[in-house]
């Protein structure tokens, strides 16, 4: 891949321009890339093992609400740890009180940088209310069939939410027999 230009940039991500050849030898020029400046974050706040924090966020880009669980990106040289619990304390008003690390993951690899780090936060504390009332409609606990039964019918449906309780699941940190 041969990076030829920035075509769109802004404080979060630049769009660029690139050549790249496909294994077949297939040249494509242009070849846009958004190349993320920071790493994204998403935690899971799990209470006693069987309750999750989801959150009701509105997202513009389809005009909806979704449930999701608190998630963003890393500011500056913010650790993507540190970057998770204040998310959670922006968005729901919960402070984590541990911070366990469940891997990371692609959104998109094949058309963008971006890399984000799921989180599982056990037991945090509530010590206010949510912040981020620009995007963040509610924070509600529920149980894990509950989130199950979201994700089953499509009310929970981007990524960070889907493999970060899927996850939690299958680590034991989350169960949905409550």
């Amino acid at each position: 891949m041969e990076k030829l230009g920035i075509a769109h940039s802004n404080p979060y991500f630049n769009v660029l321009t690139a050549r790249v050849e496909m294994l077949n030898g297939e040249i494509i020029d242009p070849y846009y890339i958004t190349e993320y400046l920071n790493e994204s974050v998403a935690v899971i706040p799990v209470r006693n093992g069987s309750e999750v924090l989801l959150i009701r966020a509105w997202r513009p880009v389809t005009g909806e609400l979704w449930w999701e669980v608190p998630a963003g990106i890393a500011e500056g040289p913010e650790a993507p740890a540190d970057a998770a619990r204040r998310e959670l304390l922006e968005e729901t008003g919960w402070e984590a009180t541990g911070i366990h690390d469940l891997g990371w993951f692609h959104p998109s690899n094949a058309s963008s940088t971006e890399r984000t780090h799921l989180f599982v936060a056990p037991n945090p504390r509530q010590v206010g209310d949510v912040v981020d009332q620009r995007e963040i409609a509610e924070a509600r606990w529920m149980s894990g069939r509950e989130a199950h039964e979201l994700i089953r019918t499509h009310q929970i449906t981007d990524a960070s939410t889907l493999i970060g309780l899927l996850r939690a699941f299958q680590l034991k940190y989350l169960r949905d027999d409550a």
